[in-house]
């Protein structure tokens, strides 16, 4: 079975739109609010270790971590570091189609 945690950010509409993306397809998933101030360190660590801000991610089994990029050297590139594996997106309807290919 495979756990997914969803980082999210409040008003983010990208966020919402990948999260509604997921529950109709009845994906179940845990939601990290970055925007609380007791997740803030931890999402800021993983914003340094995938060097991206851009929300959602979401994070495969505690191993990989799928991450939206407006870096265009870094699109479609998956790179190893510490604890996970790291994959750049463009967008979050593309995270969502990876996704969909491993469930």
């Amino acid at each position: 079975m495979i756990t997914l945690k969803v980082l999210t950010l409040n008003g983010c509409s990208y966020c919402d739109n990948y999260k509604r993306l997921l529950d109709l397809r009845d994906i179940k998933y845990i939601e990290i609010s970055c925007s609380d101030n007791e997740n803030c360190s931890w999402c800021d660590s993983i914003e340094a270790l995938s060097g991206s801000e851009l929300y959602p991610m979401t994070i495969v089994n505690n191993q990989l971590l799928l991450c939206m990029t407006d870096n265009y050297d870094m699109l479609g590139r998956s790179i190893e570091h510490s604890n996970y594996t790291i994959n750049y997106y463009r967008d979050s309807a593309s995270i969502y189609k990876h996704i969909l290919s491993i469930i």
